[in-house]
């Protein structure tokens, strides 16, 4: 009897060392999309206007445009702080919400890629543009392939030329196309930086999954039409 009762807790014991990841990644999506959500919540609210504070995002990104494009692979500099180029918000507050319908994904984004921020969501990488929209920007996203309990962007790969994605700042909804995919190596970069006249947002990972060796780059491309 006592033999039965010690294989039974061995096997629900098994059983959950099993389901654990599963369980802890849909809780875990959960509360991103918990978050991501409740971030849109707060802007919905009527009379809210924006226009100052994205005023003062684009002229942060007109400065960028201005600079020499220089990127931190936040999967490389591990020692990477996520100091932004603008002091808009602190790099512990949500700035934006990266939506991807395929994928049935919220995430929230936040300014640098330190790894304190791409545990919690999407970063945007320095020397590239703050995910705000507008011509001559071009915003490096930068997530992991995924953590043991968390999806992030585990399953980028499967995303299409033509299928789009939001970015949801403030109380304003951006589209984007994607018109592009690659694999690159880290130090292939001089490509990514801004290009004129073009409004870009590029989601940023490792590649292949379970793997740091390289990157795999969805290009998006402002989307205008219905």
């Amino acid at each position: 009897m006592m033999k039965k009762k010690l294989g039974f807790l061995l096997l629900i014991l098994g059983v959950l060392v099993l389901t654990y990841p599963h369980i802890a990644e849909l809780i875990n999506n959960h509360n991103l999309s918990r978050q991501s959500n409740d971030y849109l919540s707060k802007y919905e609210e009527p009379g809210y206007d924006s226009g100052q504070k994205l005023e003062e995002i684009r002229k942060c990104n007109d400065r960028l445009y201005s600079l020499a494009n220089d990127f931190q692979d936040p999967f490389v500099d591990i020692n990477n702080e996520g100091v932004t180029n603008c002091d808009l918000i602190s790099d512990s507050e949500i700035f934006a919400v990266l939506e991807i319908p395929k994928l049935d994904l919220m995430l929230p984004i936040y300014l640098g890629a330190s790894e304190n921020n791409l545990s919690r969501g999407v970063s945007q990488v320095e020397g590239s543009s703050l995910p705000a929209g507008g011509e001559n920007t071009h915003s490096l996203l930068a997530g992991h392939r995924g953590m043991a309990t968390k999806e992030m962007f585990r399953h980028l790969d499967r995303l299409d030329l033509g299928d789009k994605f939001h970015i949801h700042l403030f109380d304003e909804s951006l589209t984007y196309e994607i018109n592009d995919t690659e694999v690159v190596y880290p130090w292939e970069t001089d490509h990514l930086g801004i290009q004129d006249g073009k409004d870009l947002v590029t989601l940023f990972t490792c590649h292949p999954y379970r793997s740091n060796d390289q990157r795999l780059l969805v290009w998006g491309e402002r989307y205008t039409g219905n």
